[in-house]
C-alpha cells in the first residue's frame, strides 16, 4: 500500500509487480504491445494500480506526448440558457474525445475575452473554441495561436487560416417567415445590434422571397431587458403583427411583456424566437422558434479542432412552429 500522502507512480506498480515500468506503461496505456504479454501480467498490473489507488499525471503525459489533453472555450456568458446549454454540449463532446474542457465565460467583454485567451494559452491547451466575435486578425495574440499552429476554432466569423462554425439561418429563417406571410405582408424582427451572425440577411431575404416587408428593430448590447418596448411598436398603425426575434432568450421576455400589456399570443401579435432554450416551451403559450442544433455545432466544432485549416461548416437551422404562432 502506497504510503500516506504519496501518489503511486509506475515505479511503485512496477516494484510490487515484479516487471519494470515499461511494462507497467504499456498495460495501463493500453497500447497495443500490451497484448503480447500473459494475460496473468497484464491482469496482476492492473489490480496492483487499483491497490494503490493509481492516478495517471498530466503533467507527465503533456512532458511525455507534447499535448495536455485540453481544450480551451471562451463563451460569453453560461447564465444564459441557450450558452449554458451550448457548453453542457461541449463537455459531453470533450469526454467522448478524451479532453478535458477549461470554460472561460467572459460576460461578453472584449477585454475579458481576449483576457481569457491568454489564460488559456499559458495553461498549454490543444486547441481553443471561441464563441465571440472580438478577435481579430491584427491582435498580437492571433498571430501568437497562428504562429504556435494551436488550433482555433471561431464561431459565425472566419479568421484568415482558421477554421469557422456557421449557424446557418437561411432554412430556419424561410420556413418561419413562409408561415407568418400567409396572414401578414409586415414582419418585424428584433435583434441586437451589430450581430455577426447572418440572422438579419436571413431574415431580409425570406422576407423578399415572400413578398412582405421585412421591418428590421435593434437593441444595443445583450440586455434585452432595456429595449424599450414602446406599445406603438406592436399596436401602432400600420406596426407589424407578426415578429422574429433574433436573440435567445428576447422572445420569452417579449412573450411576458406582451402578455402582460394585456396582448393576446398569438391572436393579436404572432411571435417567432431565435435559438430559444428549452424552457421555451413550457411557457403559456409555447414559444415558436427558428431551432438550432448544440450537439451539431459543437461536434462540428470537435471535428475542426481535430484538423481543418481553412474548413468552414454550415450547420443549418429548422423551424418549429408551437402556440406563439397560428
Amino acid at each position: 500500500m502506497e504510503p500516506e500522502g504519496k501518489r503511486a507512480s509506475l515505479s511503485d506498480i512496477a516494484k510490487e509487480a515484479g516487471v519494470d515500468a515499461s511494462t507497467v506503461s504499456l498495460v495501463l496505456n493500453r497500447k497495443p504491445l500490451a497484448e503480447r504479454l500473459r494475460p496473468e501480467t497484464r491482469r496482476r498490473i492492473i489490480e496492483i494500480a487499483e491497490k494503490l489507488r493509481y492516478r495517471p499525471s498530466a503533467a507527465a503525459r503533456s512532458l511525455r506526448t507534447g499535448r495536455s489533453g485540453m481544450i480551451g472555450m471562451v463563451v460569453g456568458d453560461i447564465a444564459s440558457l441557450f450558452y449554458s446549454e451550448l457548453t453542457a454540449t461541449a463537455l459531453a463532446n470533450a469526454e467522448r474525445n478524451g479532453r478535458r474542457l477549461i470554460v472561460s465565460a467572459t460576460e461578453w467583454s472584449k477585454e475579458k475575452e481576449l483576457k481569457a485567451l491568454e489564460n488559456l494559452l499559458a495553461a498549454g491547451v490543444d486547441g481553443i473554441i471561441f464563441l465571440p466575435g472580438s478577435l481579430s486578425e491584427e491582435h498580437p495574440l492571433f498571430r501568437t495561436i497562428r504562429s504556435e499552429r494551436i488550433p482555433l476554432v471561431t464561431f459565425d466569423r472566419k479568421l484568415p487560416g482558421t477554421p469557422a462554425v456557421h449557424c446557418d439561418y437561411r432554412r430556419g429563417f424561410a420556413e418561419a417567415v413562409a408561415r407568418l406571410a400567409a396572414r401578414h405582408r409586415r414582419i418585424g424582427y428584433l435583434g441586437a445590434r451589430g450581430e455577426i451572425s447572418n440572422k438579419i440577411p436571413s431574415f431580409r431575404e425570406a422576407c423578399s422571397a415572400c413578398g412582405c416587408e421585412g421591418i428590421v428593430c435593434e437593441f444595443e448590447g445583450d440586455d434585452f431587458s432595456n429595449f424599450k418596448l414602446e406599445p406603438a411598436l406592436f399596436l401602432g398603425d400600420g406596426a407589424p403583427k407578426a415578429w422574429l426575434v433574433g436573440a435567445g432568450e428576447a422572445s420569452i421576455y417579449l412573450l411576458n411583456h406582451l402578455l402582460r400589456q394585456g396582448i393576446g399570443i398569438p391572436g393579436e401579435i404572432e411571435l417567432v424566437g431565435t435559438s430559444v432554450p428549452r424552457i421555451g416551451e413550457l411557457c403559456t403559450p409555447s414559444v415558436s422558434h427558428v431551432e438550432l442544433d448544440c450537439s451539431a455545432l459543437m461536434r462540428a466544432a470537435f471535428e475542426l479542432l481535430g484538423g481543418g485549416e481553412e474548413r468552414e461548416i454550415f450547420v443549418p437551422t429548422g423551424f418549429r412552429p408551437l402556440g406563439s404562432c397560428r
